[in-house]
């Protein structure tokens, strides 16, 4: 296993590299100035222009800009903004708690309907639980994020008052949680009912109940254990997507977060805060995937017995 995690940790240094060159080739072709966006239509002769650019280092050829930021990447220090002259890891730091709250609530949605929603249609499978749950589940695949922001905060928001549409707390967080989480309900809802219908068909499972273990026991001891190997592949990668694409969410509740971090910066050209921004999500995404392999090893023990020959 330790040998396994090795070889993943080497791999993933070609695809750091090649999605950080790309993120820093990308702003490069980007059309506009950083310093006049910066001087924000202020008058400023070509003097204190030159100045600047001197000061933010983009007088320097793009070679060598590259190879530091590569250089400076690989240390975790990417400078400071161009907008506001802090270093970017405190403006990343100070907006990430509300997007790690909005992905977290989002995840502990999609976990309590996806895999109750799934486990209902999978051992009742062509029943009026199966085609209500599926309809829900296509329903959060099928509408986008800032139809069903709106339709909560019309419903639960202004007619029935039951959560504050804006603000802070845990109340303020359920109808964003909802959004963000209701897209991966669907997902995993039809997986987990894909995944149940096939294992329950296995031999252990007919093994199970001729022993007279009871229903329940067969399909959450046996049949969902065993079938939660790609579910867990697809939290993987939803929960690095709720980190990363709540940016929709974040601004029709006006919560603060990395995804409107993200846009301010992109149409500021602020490059070291992209830069940063791309640095650490793909970071966190490789770390999840990671995360991802080793709970395939706890739950299938079949797996680690494989990877460790």
């Amino acid at each position: 296993m330790l040998r396994y995690l090795i070889r993943r940790v080497i791999g993933v240094i070609p695809v750091l590299f090649i999605s950080w060159s790309l993120i820093f080739f990308v702003l490069q072709l980007t059309p506009g100035d950083p310093v006049n966006l910066m001087l924000a239509g202020r008058p400023a002769s070509e003097e204190v222009r030159e100045n600047t650019r001197r000061l933010l280092g983009l007088d320097k050829p793009v070679h060598v800009r590259y190879i530091n930021f590569l250089w400076k990447a690989v240390r975790g220090d990417l400078g400071d903004s161009y907008r506001t002259r802090q270093p970017v890891i405190t403006e990343i730091s100070a907006q990430l708690r509300p997007t790690l709250e909005l992905a977290a609530g989002g995840l502990v949605i999609g976990l309590l309907f996806g895999v109750s929603l799934g486990v209902l249609s999978g051992i009742r499978p062509n029943s009026w639980w199966d085609t209500g749950a599926m309809v829900f589940a296509l329903a959060g695949i099928s509408m986008p994020s800032f139809w069903s922001a709106m339709l909560l905060i019309f419903f639960f928001g202004l007619k029935l008052g039951w959560f504050p549409i804006v603000g802070e707390g845990l109340p303020a967080l359920v109808m964003p949680a909802f959004t963000t989480g209701f897209f991966l309900v669907g997902n995993l809802a039809r997986l987990i009912r894909s995944s149940i219908l096939e294992v329950m068909t296995e031999d252990y499972i007919r093994t199970g109940r001729a022993k007279g273990l009871g229903h329940w026991k067969v399909v959450f001891k046996h049949a969902l254990r065993n079938a939660m190997i790609p579910p867990v592949t697809l939290l993987g990668v939803q929960f690095a997507l709720l980190i990363g694409g709540a940016v929709i969410t974040e601004t029709v509740f006006a919560r603060p977060g990395l995804g409107r971090l993200l846009v301010t910066s992109v149409l500021n050209k602020d490059f070291p805060m992209v830069q940063a921004l791309v640095v650490y999500t793909t970071s966190a995404y490789i770390m999840l995937n990671l995360i991802v392999d080793v709970l395939y090893s706890v739950i299938d023990p079949r797996i680690r017995d494989a990877r460790s020959v």
